[in-house]
């Protein structure tokens, strides 16, 4: 019995260092492979890594390193895509094309505005309140012409050229050429400006109240672009018992032939 358990025990014992053995020299070859990838430059957990490893807690020890090589990767792969932006971009398109690009609203927005403030002047100087019409009145009228229908001055009494004008024809506006007024309705009020009872056609002319100089009156305006011509007052003559008295400067005469 002695000898049996003896035989038994030292069965068991050699089966266990037999064991042990092939572990040791894994372990050992495991080592080894893992110094000559660092003496490479390599890290150990690489191939595990890309060998598929299902290892919950070697993907766990090494998920630090994972991030750190997709940022790396990223990094790699940006600087790429840098470089070949850079060869396939074409000449005065580099880098900085976006930023441009970016303020090119800002700077389009800013044209509009000043070309909006520009057109606002251009209109308050040139443009007339009822039609829209543009002009240079400066250079299209006299100093006198502007001053009267521009500026809604008022010429010297008994100084207009058509105060005592008794000629067949039409007036016109000195401005646009629109008819205003006809021989046939013009009478002398003794006011010391051209008077008439009634325009040509009502729809050529415009009434606004104006209350100006301390005074409450009817001002006459030019329908069609809005110059000034005078006023008009409830002391003329029959039919109308209208008495428009116009500038002689915002008139231009025409003279018709009788027939």
């Amino acid at each position: 019995m002695k000898l049996t358990a003896f035989v038994l025990f030292t069965l068991v014992a050699y089966q266990s260092i037999c064991a042990q053995e092939p572990r040791e020299t894994a372990r050992s070859q495991s080592e080894t492979a893992s110094e000559q990838m660092i003496n490479r430059g390599e890290r150990p957990g690489d191939k595990m890594r890309a060998s598929g490893c299902g290892d919950g807690s070697l993907l766990s020890e090494t998920g630090t390193s994972d991030d750190n090589d997709e940022r790396s990767s990223s990094l790699r792969d940006g600087t790429s895509v840098a470089k070949a932006n850079a060869q396939t971009s074409p000449p005065g398109r580099s880098g900085d094309s976006a930023l441009r690009t970016g303020r090119r609203p800002l700077i389009g927005l800013a044209k509009a505005g000043a070309s909006i403030v520009d057109n606002t002047q251009k209109r308050k100087h040139n443009m007339s309140e009822t039609t829209g019409i543009r002009k240079d009145w400066k250079q299209e009228l006299s100093t006198e012409q502007y001053r009267v229908l521009r500026e809604k001055g008022t010429e010297p009494a008994f100084s207009g050229a058509y105060y005592t004008h008794d000629e067949k024809g039409n007036y016109y506006c000195a401005g646009c050429g629109n008819l205003l007024f006809t021989s046939g309705e013009k009478y002398h009020s003794g006011s010391g400006w051209p008077s008439f009872y009634a325009p040509a056609d009502k729809q050529n002319v415009r009434i606004q109240k104006d209350t100006s100089h301390g005074m409450i009156r009817d001002e006459v305006l030019c329908a069609h672009c809005g110059g000034h011509l005078g006023h008009v007052f409830d002391d003329g003559p029959q039919p109308t018992g209208q008495r428009y008295c116009i500038n002689s400067v915002s008139l231009d005469f025409r003279q018709t032939q009788d027939k």
